[in-house]
């Protein structure tokens, strides 16, 4: 159920989401420390407020402007929140984790046989569609 949030701070998140989205497609070196770190911020944005259908959509939109293999860097914590309850926030998530195994399919095999193993080990095999 998503959680009270006044009109102000959606629109916040909006505009912040849509700055990183433009600084990450502008961003000269997709490795740099600059991008990164507004990938991270982006995730951040999508992770904590990615229930607003506004956020979602806004992120959704947005993707396509970003190169795919920028997301590369930050696979690890695309894959932690692989699980995550939010029907939302799993609409962003995994068609981009789908479009990235369709083009890297190297680099999710290794880490996501690992978090199979021990999500297995733990009990917690809980994958949604």
């Amino acid at each position: 159920m998503p959680r009270a949030v006044s009109k102000s701070l959606r629109n916040h998140v909006v505009a912040a989401v849509n700055g990183f989205v433009n600084a990450i497609s502008l961003g000269s070196k997709r490795w740099s420390a600059s991008v990164q770190q507004d990938m991270l911020n982006l995730l951040t944005c999508l992770f904590k407020y990615g229930e607003l259908s506004e956020v979602a959509s806004t992120i959704n939109e947005g993707i396509g402007g970003i190169n795919l293999d920028t997301w590369l860097g930050v696979l690890p914590q695309l894959l932690a929140r692989i699980n995550v309850h939010e029907p939302s926030v799993r609409s962003v998530l995994h068609p981009l984790l789908t479009k990235l195994g369709e083009k890297h399919p190297q680099a999710l095999m290794y880490p996501l046989s690992v978090l199979l193993k021990v999500q297995w080990r733990s009990g917690r095999l809980l994958l949604r569609a």
